[in-house]
């Protein structure tokens, strides 16, 4: 962190969303992280610079500036889009300025001329400089990269490929055919700003409500949206609702084809770092790149996309002059915040406050600024008590093993060798290492207990040979305790684990020793948003993402130590985890509700002591769920635990262990308050255990 400097803490720019706090003034005023910021991204990363369409003729070019480094494109004889360094060979002059169409390009200080292919066809009085050969003398060519119509160029010779840069761009975008749009307007503001702080801005929600409370908030039906974070800093939001760019939010244009039959607030926003934000609305396409000129200076360009209708037809001054009526609003409003910003970036009374939640898209792009500079980082979680939670989290294991049954191949950790058997089962996108605080103790007592990789999950098999419905999974943990050679099997099993364990429990009766359910799925219906809600971030895989999953889901985040996020972050990006994950977000989005197990639990109530563990604070399986459940389950107990969320065996596995001991010995469970938390019901009947 020297670039910085030492009284510079980073560290909490680097926590999780509920914890973390923004950066430091010197991000944005210190100039020479702004000369690592050239150096690191600007001289090295894919750029959008324009589009092919106003280069539409031979010979038509545009000059322009990465930073400080002069650039040309131009359409050559062939029709090709070339790029340059828009220096002349013999003293650097700029060879052209602007926009215009030229049959050459001749340097304005000595008369040096260039073919539009970038060879040097004239260099007057040269012909007696010895060794100089005009034929080898061209203008430096940059690399290109089209797509969608847009022009992108580097200044890196050997950048990443460009299919790759753009490819989760291209998976999100590429259904809008932005080849067939046209520009309607083109702006270039300069601005008294680190250039960071207009990317931000773009993707900063929260501010709306506010700054924006007279123009685009009045049209916005929420703030509170969903991001779907991805590799590289990139930044999406899939969908949200609100009103076109319009005095009334109404759509004033044609629609873009690709988007007829969507609603006409359909909105979606992205990212594509380093400098680019883009947006989109049924009539239009909206796009601006932030360019730094100095430390505390920018220049934004934005390219507003309609139609061709729209804007070969006769309504386009109607509506180009509205948005830009109601663009020169908001910006206004956008421009006096920045600014602002960037006043304050360099007071030595500033102190970074904390961040909202409505501020991931925002934290991960300063995160990503940050790595590619200083170097990377990962998440910072404080408390030495945290980490050493974390630590005894991923305690080693007795003994691994592979098991194939009912048509998986999964991974048990097994703690002691003797007793009777205690299977484990965890929660969607975990594995069995989330029990390596409570299962080893529970070992000890005499117990053979095994945390087994659900099929889909950890180090188990993966990939579309797996039913992973109710019905499969219950075939599974059929065939898994025949395999392990025991009549009958306590069985512990948190969040979605649990509802496949009910599922087993109902059809086979007697196997089951005792059913403990934690934060389980499967006692009420889950709703249409959080059915689609999980289905999403099945699809978000990427380490962020999953870390920032894992600490919502408990009420302490540093729990969840660094290395259980990586294990988790592998397993769940091996070979055939994204089709297992694919398969399970359908059965949730498709079936899961018809698979509800409540009446049945009702129905076979007493056949074997029902345990509930669940955290008051709950809020991916509420608690209310669990209340009303064990009031209508004969025979079942509620362990209700304070200040815990939906991990109980990672973030009180001490309460965990206690209370699943007493359970497997067939100790009452006298309701009323104990240890961290309540018996809310003292219906436990051990006399029915088989």
């Amino acid at each position: 962190m020297s670039l910085l400097g030492a009284d510079c803490d980073l560290d909490p720019v680097f926590r999780d969303i509920t914890l973390a706090c923004h950066a430091p003034g010197a991000l944005y005023s210190d100039p020479r992280l702004l000369e690592a910021e050239v150096r690191e991204i600007f001289h090295k990363d894919w750029f959008c610079v324009a589009r092919s369409e106003e280069l539409p003729d031979v010979g038509d070019y545009f000059a322009f500036r990465i930073v400080k480094e002069p650039v040309l494109l131009c359409r050559d004889r062939a029709g090709a889009i070339r790029a340059y360094a828009n220096m002349c060979r013999h003293r650097g002059v700029e060879i052209a300025t602007g926009k215009g169409r030229a049959s050459q390009f001749v340097c304005p200080y000595h008369g040096w001329t260039y073919d539009l292919d970038g060879r040097l066809k004239g260099a007057g009085y040269m012909s007696d400089s010895q060794g100089f050969d005009r034929a080898q003398c061209r203008l430096p060519e940059l690399k290109v990269g089209l797509w969608g119509g847009w022009i992108f160029t580097t200044l890196n010779p050997d950048p990443q490929p460009f299919a790759e840069y753009l490819a989760d761009f291209e998976e999100k975008f590429a259904y809008l055919a932005l080849e067939t749009l046209r520009v309607g307007l083109r702006i270039d503001v300069t601005l008294k700003c680190n250039w960071k702080l207009m990317v931000e801005n773009f993707i900063d929600f929260y501010h709306v409500n506010v700054l924006h409370r007279d123009t685009i908030a009045r049209f916005m039906k929420t703030v509170d949206l969903a991001y779907d974070l991805r590799r590289n800093g990139q930044v999406y939001v899939d969908e949200y609702d609100t009103g076109t760019l319009s005095k009334s939010g109404d759509l004033t244009a044609t629609r873009i084809a690709a988007l007829e039959g969507k609603s006409p607030r359909f909105s979606q926003a992205a990212l594509l770092p380093p400098n680019m934000n883009f947006f989109v609305r049924p009539d239009y396409i909206s796009v601006y790149t932030s360019w730094p000129l100095t430390v505390d200076s920018m220049r934004m360009s934005g390219v507003i996309l309609w139609s061709r209708d729209t804007v070969e037809g006769p309504n386009r001054d109607r509506v180009v002059g509205e948005f830009k009526h109601m663009l020169d609003k908001v910006m206004a409003e956008d421009f006096s915040m920045v600014e602002s910003l960037q006043n304050t970036a360099v007071s030595s009374g500033f102190c970074p406050g904390r961040m909202s939640r409505l501020e991931r898209g925002v934290q991960h792009f300063i995160k990503h600024s940050l790595n590619r500079v200083l170097g990377e980082r990962t998440a910072v979680h404080g408390a030495v008590e945290g980490r050493e939670r974390g630590a005894r989290a991923m305690s080693a294991a007795v003994l691994q093993y592979p098991l194939d049954a009912g048509g998986a191949t999964v991974r048990v950790v097994q703690h002691g060798s003797a007793g009777p058997l205690v299977l484990f089962l965890h929660g969607l996108g975990s594995h069995a290492d989330a029990w390596s605080q409570v299962a080893p103790a529970l070992g000890a007592e005499g117990r053979r207990c095994l945390a087994v990789d659900l099929p889909g999950h950890g180090l188990s098999s993966k990939g579309p040979g797996f039913d992973y419905t109710l019905d499969g999974h219950v075939r599974w943990l059929a065939a898994l305790i025949e395999a392990l050679g025991e009549p009958q099997v306590h069985v512990v099993a948190s969040s979605l684990g649990g509802l496949w364990a009910a599922g087993f429990a109902m059809r086979f009766p007697q196997r089951i020793s005792s059913l403990t359910l934690i934060g389980a799925l499967g006692l009420a219906t889950l709703t249409a948003e959080r059915r689609r809600w999980t289905a999403q971030y099945l699809r978000e895989m990427d380490r962020e993402s999953i870390a920032d999953r894992l600490r919502r889901a408990v009420a302490e985040p540093a729990v969840i130590d660094e290395n259980f996020i990586e294990q988790t972050f592998r397993m769940n990006n091996s070979p055939g985890a994204g089709e297992a994950f694919a398969a399970l977000g359908r059965y949730y989005l498709e079936r899961i509700n018809d698979d509800m197990q409540l009446e049945p639990l009702i129905a076979v109530a007493r056949s074997w002591p029902l345990l509930l563990i669940w955290g008051r604070e709950d809020a991916t399986v509420p608690y209310a769920d669990a209340a009303a459940a064990a009031k209508r389950i004969p025979g079942c107990a509620l362990f209700a635990l304070d200040r815990t969320r939906h991990v109980p065996q990672l973030e009180r596995p001490e309460l965990v262990r206690g209370i699943l001991s007493r359970q497997l010995r067939g100790e009452p469970l006298p309701a009323g308050p104990i240890e961290g938390g309540e018996i809310v019901s003292s219906t436990l009947d051990h006399t029915a255990a088989r």
